[in-house]
């Protein structure tokens, strides 16, 4: 009797022989074998599947994970800034900056902290405001007030800073250009100056 292992179901003989080693086991009707051939057939369709599908799932997860990772380059989080106050009409820098911090919370408020070399921090308070997301992720807006006091602690007016900012293309550096307006007690400007600034990602 052959003892043939069919590859297909043409080559189906008259009888399927199981055989392990040298010894013959059992010889199958040909209605068995080729139920037997069909199956393996279906086996090795399903395991190509999912190889496919393991294969697509994967794909897609990486594309995922890069949109993600782009979405996630947000300015979001703490800051280290360095404001250069600039004379509007003609953007010359004034030969001091002022060095400090600017956070972005979640939800679109922000508070923000600075002063200058040689001021003291009892001239004015924390400056809290909104910022906002704009066309793309790297461009964004914000405006931000403070109270400012006179060396006697006596209330004095506000300030107020709005600008845009630009996120760089690592989502760890920004620059800033802003106007700045100086109101009295009564909120009626007094002043104001522009500023452009720096910002470093606080890791």
């Amino acid at each position: 009797m052959s003892k043939v292992r069919p590859t297909s179901d043409a080559e189906i003989p008259a009888g399927l022989s199981i055989v392990v080693g040298n010894r013959l086991i059992v010889t199958l009707p040909v209605s068995l074998g080729k139920k037997i051939h069909k199956m393996e057939k279906q086996m090795n369709l399903k395991k190509q599947t999912l190889i496919i599908a393991l294969a697509v799932v994967a794909t897609l997860a990486a594309v995922s994970s890069s949109a993600f990772g782009q979405l996630e380059r947000s300015i979001e989080g703490v800051w280290k800034t360095v404001v250069t106050p600039r004379n509007c009409a003609t953007g010359v820098p004034a030969p001091t900056v002022i060095r400090g911090l600017f956070t972005f919370h979640n939800g679109g408020t922000m508070s923000e902290y600075g002063i200058g070399l040689g001021q003291t921090p009892a001239l004015r308070s924390p400056g809290h405001g909104l910022w906002q997301r704009e066309k793309s992720w790297q461009d964004h807006t914000f405006a931000f007030a403070m109270l400012r006091y006179d060396t006697n602690g006596t209330f004095i007016g506000s300030q107020r800073v709005s600008g845009t900012l630009e996120l760089a293309e690592s989502g760890n550096e920004f620059t800033t250009s802003t106007t700045v307006q100086i109101l009295d007690p009564n909120d009626n400007p007094v002043g104001g100056f522009c500023a452009t600034a720096a910002g470093t990602r606080f890791q």
